[in-house]
């Protein structure tokens, strides 16, 4: 007799013992380590919980930020949704924790005749494969000793058990259950000890080296790496650093070990890649990151033209060495194809590498390639959403010739993936940039992007744009919560390090900033405004010069030029260099760039023009409504918003 207890709330269940959330009688998905985090919030409603405490309790055994628990707590609001309130569940207390904010009522269950107990009390400190694996070995070990005392009694003996009835075949499934449960025991100390050693929370699949020419041109190795990334990440059961992540490592030589440590990860998949004409072999090893051991390693031959059960393999082979526990729905979803023909893989795979670069140049060639795969395979859902978000990533750089012309691609691209596929994360983001931008919705493009998030929460691309969705109405921690998440799982993209930067300058954390923006510039210095970006947070560090160095530079580059002019006019105003500020500002009202109107403004007040500032503040009211976010918590915009006479044309 044992004591199981339930915790009820509102219309809630969580089942302890199952390690199950309900709501309403039906079950509702959890990642192992949300269930915990919850478990911990209930058990300890109404008391603030540290995030510290969180931390050490459930990654105890290895080094993890905020932002992992962050996430966790995202998605366990999301779940939950509000109370009856019409409050969160769970809520934050600023750079301290969370509270559980409903009444709990524990339910104790009596279970009878249950013959393993020490498994339930343990069941929740342990990973989710260990009880199952302990199962697996007992079915295995019962089905082999009855078999083996089968075929070792003698034919009398064999006759005795068959005329003895049900009595001796009693006796015979009570010893036969008594050293299964006893094995179970040994079984599970010693597994204990292994799965300990390869309990992993996050993993970095790194770029297979190629090998030989064809390869080479091919990208070979970078596409194995991301249909492998792409499969492994629809199981939600482990964190996996998404392609973006793993791009800048792509044909160079580095140290799987090294990459890991940089990417924040527990353990990194490692590969070599060789086409010969129509074969291709593929060998990988697993390394557990903290000691550079090798937790399992394998080489696989197939035919170019069976490469997608070369990847399935593959992925399958790697979820059982890290003993994630899979349901058949997972394992379904770890064998799903989005394309069944090779080339237009291929295709798609380019696609890929050429959208991940950024540059104008590549964003068409990688527009190109999408296109072809589609023309290869007119279902192929996941190139639509990608080949729709080339298009909306041209738009956004200001890269297209004929803006409206690509974003209407886009848009169409954006929906006819979404008729393919609605559970594809990449359709809904690329839908959600068409909503905000070609029709201001910013109700759908939200919506959209909560979506994307729900279908993959690591996705790093869905939290930044959704973090500037957040911003757009106004709610900074949200935005800042989402970024860092973003950084969290991509860590060494330009993009998420530049994207926590901005939000940090907005919260006038510039230490932490500088740190960021340093980073992204480090990743892809030739990305757009990344130097522009890196000149600001210079400038609000104390290190002027060396901002202006910075921005003179980047003032001769097409795509940064009339940013950096702007930066430049606002130094040197408030340096005391007004005649070359002026200049500026006089070339910039020469520009009628609707997007420099903003600029005109802070220029014109730091310059001590105020009537004019007033004008173009004014001007600016009109095309915007309202004043975002982004310009009222602006650094630079400061001292603009203490003068009485923009107060008042500040909307309450």
């Amino acid at each position: 007799m044992e004591e199981v207890f339930y915790y009820d709330f509102e219309n809630f269940r969580l089942d302890v013992v199952n390690e199950q959330l309900l709501k309403d009688n039906e079950s509702i998905p959890l990642t192992h380590k949300a269930f915990r985090t919850l478990l911990i919030l209930v058990q300890n409603n109404g008391h603030l919980v540290k995030k510290e405490d969180i931390i050490n309790k459930i990654w105890h055994d290895s080094f993890v930020e905020d932002a992992n628990l962050t996430q966790h707590i995202y998605v366990l609001r999301k779940t939950l949704g509000n109370n009856k309130s019409g409050k969160p569940f769970i809520e934050t207390v600023p750079k301290r924790g969370y509270l559980f904010t409903v009444q709990v009522q524990k339910i104790e269950k009596e279970i009878k005749d249950f013959v393993t107990p020490d498994l339930i009390s343990h069941s929740f400190l342990q990973d989710d494969a260990v009880l199952n694996e302990d199962l697996l070995f007992i079915k295995t070990d019962i089905h082999t000793t009855k078999d083996s005392i089968l075929h070792q009694t003698n034919p009398n003996q064999q006759e005795f058990i068959s005329n003895s009835g049900k009595f001796n075949l009693f006796w015979l499934a009570l010893i036969l259950g008594t050293l299964a449960i006893f094995g179970l025991f040994l079984f599970k100390t010693r597994l204990n000890i292994v799965v300990s050693d390869t309990s992993l929370n996050s993993m970095a699949v790194l770029p297979f080296k190629q090998i030989g020419e064809e390869s080479t041109n091919e990208k070979l190795g970078f596409g194995m790496a991301d249909a492998v990334i792409m499969r492994l990440s629809k199981l939600q059961k482990i964190s996996v650093r998404p392609t973006s992540a793993v791009f800048r490592l792509t044909d160079k030589n580095f140290d799987p070990i090294a990459a890991g440590k940089e990417l924040n990860v527990d353990s990194v998949l490692e590969g070599t890649v060789q086409r010969d004409g129509e074969m291709v072999r593929v060998s990988v090893r697993l390394l557990k990151v903290n000691d550079g051991s090798t937790l399992w390693s394998d080489t696989f031959d197939e035919k170019f033209t069976r490469i997608f059960a070369l990847q399935d393999s593959i992925s399958t082979r790697v979820a059982k060495a890290m003993y994630l526990n899979l349901s058949a729905k997972q394992e379904e979803q770890l064998t799903a194809k989005t394309t069944s023909n090779p080339e237009a893989f291929q295709a798609y795979q380019l696609g890929i590498y050429f959208w991940n670069k950024r540059a104008k140049e590549d964003l068409e060639k990688a527009a190109q390639y999408f296109q072809k795969a589609v023309e290869i395979d007119e279902n192929y859902a996941l190139a639509y959403a990608m080949l729709a978000d080339s298009y909306n990533m041209l738009y956004y750089y200001g890269f297209a010739e004929n803006s409206k012309e690509t974003i209407d691609k886009a848009e169409a691209a954006a929906k006819k993936a979404l008729e393919l596929n609605d559970n594809l994360a990449e359709s809904h983001i690329a839908n959600s940039y068409v909503q905000i931008a070609k029709y201001k919705d910013l109700e759908s493009s939200l919506h959209s992007l909560e979506r994307a998030i729900q279908l993959a929460p690591n996705n790093p691309t869905a939290r930044i744009r959704y973090g500037w969705q957040l911003l757009r109405i106004g709610d900074l921690e949200k935005t800042l919560e989402q970024m860092q998440i973003a950084q969290a799982n991509d860590p060494l993209s330009s993009v998420s390090n530049s994207a926590l930067c901005s939000i940090l300058l907005l919260k006038k954390d510039y230490g932490d900033a500088l740190k960021y923006s340093e980073k992204a510039v480090e990743l892809q210095p030739n990305a757009p405004m990344i130097k522009v970006q890196l000149a600001s947070v210079y400038y609000l560090n104390g290190r002027t010069n060396e901002a202006i160095s910075i921005l003179q530079e980047e003032s001769q580059r097409p795509f940064s030029k009339l940013d950096a002019l702007a930066g430049l006019a606002f130094i040197y105003a408030k340096n005391g260099r007004t005649k070359e500020a002026t200049q500026i500002y006089e070339q910039l009202k020469k520009e009628k760039d609707s997007n420099r109107i903003s600029d005109l403004s802070l220029i014109a007040f730091t310059l001590g023009k105020k009537a004019e500032a007033l004008e173009f503040f004014k001007l600016m009211m009109t095309k915007m409504k309202r004043i975002p976010l982004s310009i009222l918590s602006d650094p630079y915009w400061e001292e603009v918003f203490k003068d009485e006479e923009f107060k008042k044309l500040i909307p309450k």
